[in-house]
């Protein structure tokens, strides 16, 4: 984790496998939830979570430094914000599971599939805060790389 928080170049391949592999996970993860198709507030509340993450990951990009170096690369830095919130997302959602069912990680059997509370479902809500985030990561800094290599094509 410590080489995503150095800064690196501007990978299109590298962003968009990136946001894909955490988009797909993150979104079996939340429909897997026990009752999250039940729960109307839950399912309320989605979109606006990833309308959250979409926000915070445009203004963390917007605050990310940006530059080109002498060979014309393009080169970013600022990923640490991006992995807080992430991995704070994930905490809270724990807490969130911990306190509705008393299990971190609810099995098959537990009381959180018999009875699945708002609390439980709106926890799971938080993963789709991070697809908001990384997808608004990728396509700002895939627009910001396409920005650098028109101005630096030829004429």
């Amino acid at each position: 984790m410590y080489r995503r928080m150095r800064p690196q170049p501007v990978r299109p391949t590298r962003l968009l496998i990136t946001a894909g592999v955490i988009v797909v996970i993150t979104v079996i993860s939340w429909a897997t939830a026990p009752g999250i198709f039940k729960d109307p507030l839950a399912l309320a509340v989605a979109p606006l979570a990833i309308a959250v993450g979409l926000g915070l990951g445009t203004l963390l990009v917007r605050v990310s430094r940006i530059w080109r170096s002498e060979n014309g690369e393009l080169w970013m830095s600022g990923g640490l914000p991006f992995a807080a919130i992430f991995l704070g997302t994930l905490v809270l959602r724990f807490t969130l599971t911990y306190a509705a069912t008393g299990e971190f990680f609810p099995s098959g059997n537990s009381r959180a599939y018999d009875h699945p509370s708002s609390a439980t479902d709106l926890a799971a809500d938080l993963l789709l805060l991070s697809v908001g985030l990384w997808l608004a990561r990728a396509a700002l800094f895939l627009r910001r790389y396409r920005q650098n290599e028109a101005a630096s094509a030829p004429l």
